[in-house]
């Protein structure tokens, strides 16, 4: 693989620096083996330190500002997901690019994990034949986390849409290419917008995509179910099932980090410089736009609506 240093990190509160935040997801242990810098600004850590590639962990309103500003200063950059809080924003981000959109890449990490990439590899190969159905789902606790709940408040965050669904409606859009049509409705049923059901639909396909916050104690949990025409794979539990003639098989698939991996694949293709072909920045604004789309459908009723795709 293509060395990787952690050289620096910045972050506000220094407290930061010597705890572990419990999220929805286990955490891998991390010991980078060398200790890195640290920094209460961000401008005296560039300054100081010879730093390649920035990543920006922070709240999604601070998504675009900083990308900006990141890119016009020559860095590249990795940010977390949702790409901006508007598609205006994301035009902006790819803008900053000057057209080098490979120094621009969107965390979109279920591209990466194992699970989702082999759902990939069998529509790619047509193992299985044409895909007929499809659902995906995602439920997790509360973000109680998230500083001052910004998360949880879908003012700020755009609520599980944008925080839950985004993941499947993206990879959707990885494995099927683009919908004809849609349809979705948002729930406030305990938190603000803590549930959000959508359907797509393709010339001869129907995709369902439902995600929702749930207690704080709740145990997170995520899967899909995908119909093809002489197999159906299904992932829950931790397991992905192949079940063909009847037969359940258990796939065997090394569990590894999609995180990581989406670091490894881009830092890759920055350094041999190649085009970033599984994960564009174009992708994830198209993606934002298709969530902006859906809110639409929402406020009339839950109509189906036409995908117009932008060219970017």
């Amino acid at each position: 693989g293509v060395p990787v240093k952690l050289v620096a990190a910045c972050d506000r509160n220094p407290d930061c620096f010597k705890t572990k935040t419990k999220i929805n997801l286990p955490l891998p242990d991390f010991d980078d083996g060398n200790a890195f810098a640290q920094y209460l600004d961000s401008d005296e850590m560039l300054a100081k330190e010879d730093v390649d590639l920035v990543d920006i962990c922070l709240p999604t309103k601070l998504h675009a500002p900083l990308s900006i500003q990141m890119l016009e200063k020559g860095y590249a950059v990795l940010s977390e997901k949702p790409m901006a809080t508007s598609f205006a924003e994301c035009e902006k981000m790819l803008a900053a690019t000057k057209g080098n959109y490979n120094r621009l890449m969107i965390d979109q990490c279920l591209r990466f994990y194992p699970e989702y990439m082999y759902i990939k590899e069998l529509i790619r190969n047509g193992t299985y034949g044409k895909v007929k159905a499809a659902e995906f789902l995602r439920y997790s606790p509360l973000p109680f986390w998230s500083k001052d709940n910004w998360q949880s408040n879908s003012a700020q965050s755009g609520g599980c849409l944008a925080e839950l669904n985004i993941h499947d409606i993206d990879v959707m859009r990885y494995y099927f290419g683009e919908p004809e049509t849609f349809d979705c409705k948002i729930e406030s049923n305990v938190y603000d917008e803590d549930y959000a059901e959508s359907h797509f639909y393709y010339p001869d396909l129907e995709v369902k995509v439902h995600s929702g916050w749930m207690d704080p104690s709740a145990a997170f949990r995520h899967g899909y179910t995908v119909e093809f025409e002489k197999a159906t794979i299904r992932f829950a539990d931790g397991k992905v099932i192949c079940i063909e003639d009847g037969k359940e098989t258990v796939v065997p698939i090394e569990p590894k980090d999609g995180i990581i991996n989406a670091i490894a694949y881009f830092v890759k293709a920055l350094s041999e410089g190649v085009e970033n072909t599984e994960n564009p920045p174009t992708d994830s604004a198209k993606t934002l736009l298709l969530l902006e789309r859906l809110r639409e459908s929402h406020n009339a009723g839950g109509a189906q609506m036409k995908w117009d795709v932008p060219q970017l």
